[in-house]
């Protein structure tokens, strides 16, 4: 039988097991917001899109301030409004704006009401490119009937 201090010793006490297990969750996120004792956070996920949830005090890893160190902030509840629902065109253009909108700052319903020209804004960059490959096709097909 191993004792504690033994299995410590060894690298196999519970502390290293959840050190290990916190570090494989630990994310870098930002401190957005204090309240009600939950901590907004925003982070980043592998695939560059932005992300915010609330989460407890205890989920916080290390603290520096704005920069933090979250452990699965993606268990916090999720903040902000699904803003894919917004426009129902296609749902893979829909994704991107939402994420679009996301990246400039634009997490609620509140937020589209009160920065109309930055979502004007982000509608013509990622609807722009739909757009013109729908002019492309429609310039084309003209060319074609005309040339019959």
């Amino acid at each position: 039988m191993v004792t504690d201090s033994e299995a410590k010793e060894q690298g196999k006490g519970t502390g290293e097991v959840s050190a290990k297990k916190s570090e494989k969750n630990a994310i870098p996120a930002q401190r957005i917001a204090n309240e009600n004792g939950g901590v907004l956070v925003e982070w980043v996920n592998r695939l560059g899109i932005r992300h915010r949830s609330w989460v407890k005090p205890s989920m916080i890893l290390e603290d520096n301030g704005q920069s933090i160190v979250v452990e699965s902030p993606e268990r916090g509840v999720p903040y902000g409004d699904d803003l894919s629902i917004l426009f129902e065109i296609d749902p893979e253009i829909n994704r991107d704006f939402a994420a679009a909108l996301k990246n400039q700052g634009i997490w609620t319903y509140a937020d589209v009401m009160a920065r109309p020209q930055l979502v004007q804004g982000v509608l013509q960059s990622v609807y722009g490119v739909a757009l013109s490959n729908v002019l492309q096709a429609a310039g084309a097909a003209t060319k074609a009937a005309k040339a019959e």
